[in-house]
């Protein structure tokens, strides 16, 4: 994928910071796509408008390392009218993205910008494309009294010396100087025989959210997440599912140690936040099943590989002697899985981990089994 917005001296400059650790925490994004398209091929026009919204979200997603998103979009419905992404959540990150496109029917000049904003410092676009440079902002350590000092300046952004080769490094003056970039990292990517950086994978993670916040802006500002999200939420908790399920010891302490994690999981929720968010893949069985095949599949094949983590827990358990031979079985571990899921889900209604309490020793009677030990 060619994607300028990843490539331009900005983008870089701001990639720099990023690795230095200079932002601290990025807890807001800011993405913009204006553009006069009146006179255009037609086909631009038939195009729903937050499909190609990758100019304005694909440097902060690069930023944020991440692809997978949850949209809630407005507008973006009539040819011409602007479109507004204002709850866009990358993944498991704390940062909100407000992403704003419009071609056409805006009198604003053209621009494709975005904005980082850390806790300790910032990157701004500036208002016009003609100024110089973008601003920058970095705050002061907290101190007595009220507020915090943030300093300004305008850092003078220019290519690297040496980062092209020699016969294209004079092409830097379109998109940001990004034209050369790409096609060199592009390039050099087929000349080794390695995948370029901008795949097919990474493709689809800068384009999924346009198309899910045109989804979103059609179902009137429903929230719509991408199966991105519900991969990036599974690869986090199946590490924990395959670290507790394989840690030395008995097979039935080594399932309460999951089952102990994921009710932990809730507890440091109401702890810090007051709330009980439940986990993301059973709200979302309850939400979409029925409406998106894509998640709905995405879904089923995650359960498939709990249950199946189970069963294999439970099988060692059955050699153990510690679960009846006839209770280690596929069956027993969808009941386990549900039960956790179902538990979790009324602590979520009552915003009450307490709830939990009670999941392993009616883990226990499911099993018809006693615990090998008091505690883990």
């Amino acid at each position: 994928m060619m994607e300028t917005a990843v490539y331009t001296r900005e983008f870089r400059y701001a990639q720099r910071l990023l690795r230095d650790g200079w932002f601290g925490d990025i807890s807001f994004g800011r993405g913009t796509h204006f553009q006069g398209m009146t006179g255009w091929p037609s086909y631009w026009a038939r195009l729903p408008l937050m499909y190609y919204m990758t100019h304005a979200v694909a440097p902060l997603l690069a930023l944020l390392d991440t692809g997978e998103v949850r949209a809630r979009c407005r507008g973006a419905l009539r040819p011409n009218l602007p479109g507004r992404v204002r709850a866009l959540r990358p993944g498991r990150s704390p940062a909100v993205l407000d992403i704003t496109r419009s071609l056409g029917r805006s009198a604003r000049p053209y621009t494709e910008s975005f904005s980082v904003y850390g806790s300790r410092a910032s990157f701004e676009w500036p208002q016009l494309e003609q100024e110089e440079s973008p601003l920058v902002y970095e705050m002061d350590p907290a101190a007595q009294g009220r507020g915090r000092n943030v300093t300004v300046r305008r850092p003078r952004i220019e290519d690297v010396p040496g980062a092209l080769p020699d016969p294209i490094a004079g092409y830097t003056e379109g998109h940001g100087g990004s034209h050369p970039y790409l096609v060199h990292v592009f390039v050099s990517a087929i000349a080794e025989g390695r995948t370029s950086a901008i795949d097919q994978v990474r493709a689809a993670q800068f384009t999924s959210p346009g198309i899910a916040a045109h989804e979103s802006a059609l179902r009137g500002g429903i929230p719509v997440l991408t199966v991105e999200a519900v991969n990036a939420y599974w690869k986090a908790q199946r590490s924990c599912w395959t670290t507790e399920l394989a840690a030395t010891g008995p097979a039935l302490d080594r399932l309460r140690g999951l089952l102990d994690t994921m009710a932990q999981t809730q507890r440091r929720m109401k702890e810090t936040s007051g709330t009980v968010d439940g986990c993301l893949l059973g709200n979302l069985t309850l939400e979409l099943a029925t409406q998106k095949p894509a998640v709905r599949a995405r879904l089923e094949e995650i359960f498939d590989e709990q249950i199946a983590l189970v069963a294999a827990t439970l099988n060692d358990a059955a050699d153990e002697g510690t679960v009846p031979r006839e209770r280690a079985t596929a069956a027993t571990a969808r009941a386990v899985v549900a039960h956790l899921e179902g538990l979790v889900m009324f602590a979520k209604l009552k915003t009450d981990p307490t709830v939990l309490d009670d999941l392993w020793p009616h883990t226990l009677l499911l099993l018809g089994a006693q615990a090998s030990t008091d505690a883990v």
